[in-house]
C-alpha cells in the first residue's frame, strides 16, 4: 500500500513538472533567487574573500613598505621560516597561551558560579542580571581606561587600598612591573565573564527539574547532583562557551594594547599585538601576513583538539 501511494505521488509530481507553465514558474523562482542573492555574494567577496586572498598571497611575496624599491618578488616560505626562527614570536606565543588559558578558566568559573546563583529563586533577579551585564556592555577602550586609572601608580585605587592595608610600603606601577600580565588578565576577565554567565544560565534552565527531584528521592546530595546532573546537562554549553572565549581571547587586542601595548619588555605581548607591530609599526606586511596565517592554524588546531576531546569524553 505504501509503495502504491509513493508511486502515485511520483507520477503526479512528474505530471506537474511536465506542465510548461509550472516549469516556467520554477525557472523564474530559481532565477529570481539567484538575482536577489548575487549582491550579497558580491559584497561578501569584496569585503571578506578578496582581502583574505590578498593577505594569503602577501605571505609568499616580499611586501616591505620601507623597501618598495626592491619590488615584491616571490620568496616562498621565507616569511614563515623567519617567523618560526624569531624568539620574539615564541615569546608572544607563550604569553598568548597563558593569556588565553587564564581567561577561559576564570571566565568559566565565575560564569558558572553566577549561573548557579541566578538559576535559583532569588529576589530582584533582574537587578543582578543588569549588574552582571554592565562590564560586558562597557566598550573595551573604556574598560581599559578604567583599569589603567585603577592601577595608576600615584592616583590609583588599587595602590591606595594596598597602602591602607599595609600590603605594600610604596606605590607600585602595576602595569610596568612583573604583575602586568596578571592585571591585564583580571581586566579582561572582569570585562567578559558575563558572556559565560548568560550562556550557562540559559543552559541550566533547560535541565528538567524532575531529575533533581528524583536524585533527592534517591538520597543524592548537592555535590552529587552537580557532578551527575548539572555538569552533564550543560556540557555542550560549556564547550561552546570555552571555544568562543578561547577564540576571543586568542585574538584579543584592545585590552592589552590600550593597557600595556605589550610591555613592559614584551611581558604582555601576545600574537595579535606582535603581528600588529610587525605590520603597522615595522611596515613588514608580508611577514605580518605569514604570522597571521600561523596564528589562524594554531587557533584552529586548539579548537578542533578541544572539541574532539570533549566529544570523546562525552561518548
Amino acid at each position: 500500500m505504501k509503495k502504491k501511494v509513493e508511486n502515485m505521488l511520483e507520477i503526479s509530481d512528474k505530471r506537474v513538472l511536465k506542465s510548461p507553465i509550472e516549469r516556467l514558474r520554477l525557472w523564474i523562482n530559481s532565477t529570481l533567487g539567484y538575482i536577489f542573492i548575487t549582491p550579497t555574494i558580491l559584497t561578501l567577496c569584496l569585503i571578506v574573500l578578496i582581502p583574505i586572498l590578498f593577505s594569503l598571497s602577501m605571505a609568499f611575496f616580499r611586501f616591505d613598505l620601507l623597501r618598495l624599491n626592491l619590488g615584491n618578488p616571490f620568496i616562498g616560505l621565507e616569511h614563515f621560516a623567519e617567523t618560526l626562527s624569531n624568539p620574539l614570536f615564541w615569546n608572544a606565543l607563550s604569553n598568548t597561551m597563558v593569556w588565553t588559558i587564564s581567561n577561559v578558566i576564570f571566565q568559566l568559573l565565575i560564569g558558572l558560579g553566577l549561573a548557579l546563583m541566578l538559576n535559583n529563586k532569588i529576589k530582584f533577579k533582574v537587578i543582578y542580571f543588569v549588574a552582571i551585564l554592565i562590564p560586558w556592555a562597557t566598550p573595551s577602550a573604556v574598560a581599559a581606561l578604567i583599569w589603567r586609572w585603577l592601577l595608576h601608580a600615584e592616583f590609583g585605587i588599587v595602590n591606595a587600598v594596598a597602602l591602607k592595608l599595609n600590603i605594600v610600603s610604596d606605590p607600585i606601577a602595576w602595569l610596568s612591573s612583573s604583575w602586568a600580565m596578571v592585571w591585564v588578565i583580571v581586566a579582561r576577565v572582569w570585562k567578559e565573564y558575563a558572556f559565560c554567565a548568560i550562556i550557562l544560565t540559559a543552559a541550566l534552565q533547560t535541565i528538567p527539574v524532575a531529575l533533581y527531584e528524583a536524585a533527592k528521592v534517591d538520597g543524592a546530595g548537592k555535590i552529587a547532583q552537580f557532578f551527575y546532573i548539572t555538569l552533564p546537562g550543560i556540557r555542550s554549553a560549556i564547550t561552546i562557551a570555552t571555544v568562543l572565549v578561547a577564540i576571543g581571547s586568542f585574538n584579543g587586542f584592545n585590552m592589552i594594547w590600550m593597557m600595556t601595548k605589550g610591555g613592559p619588555i614584551r611581558k604582555t605581548e601576545i600574537l595579535s599585538t606582535f603581528i600588529y607591530q610587525t605590520g603597522f609599526e615595522k611596515y613588514q606586511l608580508g611577514t605580518a601576513s605569514a604570522q597571521s596565517i600561523l596564528m589562524v592554524f594554531l587557533l584552529g588546531f586548539m579548537v578542533v583538539f578541544y572539541i574532539k576531546r570533549m566529544n570523546r569524553g562525552g561518548s
